[in-house]
């Protein structure tokens, strides 16, 4: 949800793994699916949340969110939000070479107002096993790819006869997006190599985050959601950010910070550890507050009030 959240210049959450249900979802990786608001106001996001979070029975994951849910997350919500943060700029997800140049203007401008607004920021932060990270995520990675056809298969035969078919037999008729389905051909969650993708990727990203914070005190990591303008239509997108917190399970949350000088919206993500959505959504609404960034698109007009 961030990535298109970052591209339409709108808030998204992606909550800590298990504080929310995915009972009737699509699968895409089980171990790092979740979802969570697209809204265009943080506001809105945290009462969207409150709404989501909370143990489910028909999803097993969600009992490790018992004691983890707020009572509320808009009491929070303030202005003042930012002050006496500590935020680290992870340099590292910034892009290099013109367009990305573009990104990293805007998102430079808005560190500048997270300290305006009162947060100490360190830039740069270094993170561990930043450039497998980087590069693992702008490509297509084994976790996934393991874990995709089992998933998707268990999903089908819970639909009964509304899906009278398999995982394999849409495969073999070619159905599905044609840069991934290549790369599905894999044994699936019963390998070693699964095995050692799935332990690994969640292991150093944790590490990474974990690790950052503890060494510069940290209360969150700033960087932009995709270090790349959108690419055109049937062009592979590239630049995103959004697995460290996809393999951690940590939460992490984008917010306009403003545009290119294209006109392509620009989002500004945050993470930290494991149930911290409440101080996330504290820090972003202060950010938001503060910068007023959004803006509402010009391709339609707005809906009657009356």
């Amino acid at each position: 949800m961030r990535n298109p959240s970052a591209y339409g210049s709108l808030v998204g959450i992606r909550p800590t793994y298990g504080l929310n249900s995915n009972a009737g979802i699509l699968p895409d990786a089980p171990t790092s699916d979740t979802v969570g608001p697209m809204t265009r106001t943080v506001r809105d996001a945290a009462i969207v949340l409150g709404v989501i979070a909370g143990p489910d029975s028909k999803d097993p994951v969600t009992a490790q969110a018992e004691g983890h849910v707020a009572s509320s997350y808009t009491e929070g919500l303030s202005s003042e939000g930012l002050q006496g943060v500590r935020l680290g700029v992870i340099r590292s997800f910034f892009g290099e070479g013109a367009e990305a140049g573009k990104v990293t203007a805007v998102m430079d401008a808005a560190i500048s107002d997270l300290e305006r607004l009162g947060a100490t920021i360190v830039d740069p932060v270094e993170i561990l096993h930043a450039e497998d990270i980087v590069s693992q995520g702008n490509n297509t990675w084994g976790r996934w790819l393991y874990e995709n056809g089992d998933a998707l298969d268990e999903y089908l035969k819970g639909l009964g006869d509304l899906a009278p078919v398999t995982y394999e037999e849409l495969r073999e008729m070619g159905s599905g997006a044609p840069l991934i389905m290549p790369y599905m051909a894999t044994g699936g969650m019963d390998t070693p190599e699964y095995r050692k993708a799935l332990a690994e990727s969640t292991e150093f990203t944790q590490e990474a985050v974990q690790t950052a914070m503890a060494e510069h005190n940290l209360d969150a990591l700033v960087y932009p959601t995709l270090s790349l303008p959108p690419a055109p239509i049937g062009q592979a997108q590239t630049g995103s950010n959004c697995h460290l917190s996809a393999w951690s399970g940590y939460p992490a949350i984008t917010v306009p910070a403003g545009y290119t000088v294209d006109g392509h919206p620009v989002g500004l993500e945050m993470i930290s550890t494991a149930w911290t959505e409440a101080t996330l959504l504290r820090f972003a609404y202060a950010f938001e507050q503060g910068t007023h960034h959004r803006r509402a698109p010009s391709l339609a007009p707005g809906l009657s009030r009356e």
